[in-house]
């Protein structure tokens, strides 16, 4: 079912940017909401999310990302650096990339150690992590060729319980 559109709050502590800040995006479109691939990854990631958790009922907020990079500004994916958002599962659905380098993805333990690091750098690469016990953040993109500008889209959805 899908829900009314709401405010991204990401609770205290978990991300130095965006704390307590009510964050609008633009609403997704009836077609994409509705299309079958959406609901695919939708559910995957809820299997994956009661692996974690035995909880039956997830709510998942969806958010498209663009991040753009030209050859005088560096496009940051993580602009608050190394967080949490707050939820159970996040993850990071790589939709599209061109001219980019950069946008490496790193997974932190809690004691601070690197136990994961991923370029996602082809169309429907995933990453997935337990926002309850680790903290992300992505490197900045850059322009591969500087005439020309950069970009990295990814769908990123968090998942806490219903």
């Amino acid at each position: 079912m899908r829900l009314p559109d709401t405010a991204f709050v990401q609770p205290d502590r978990t991300n130095p940017l965006h704390t307590d800040v009510d964050r609008h995006f633009e609403p997704l479109t009836d077609a994409f909401a509705a299309d079958p691939l959406m609901h695919a990854v939708v559910s995957l990631l809820g299997r994956v999310a009661g692996a974690l958790d035995g909880t039956p009922h997830w709510i998942v907020k969806v958010h498209p990302f663009r991040v753009v990079a030209t050859a005088g500004r560096a496009g940051q994916p993580t602009p608050e650096g190394r967080h949490r958002d707050g939820v159970t599962l996040v993850s990071s659905l790589l939709v599209d990339r061109g001219n980019a380098t950069g946008g490496r993805s790193t997974v932190f333990a809690a004691d601070g150690s690197a136990p994961l690091a991923a370029t996602l750098d082809q169309p429907a690469g995933l990453l997935l992590s337990d926002d309850r016990s680790t903290l992300h953040e992505v490197s900045p993109i850059r322009p591969l060729v500087p005439a020309r500008p950069a970009h990295r889209d990814v769908l990123v959805a968090t998942l806490t319980p219903a």
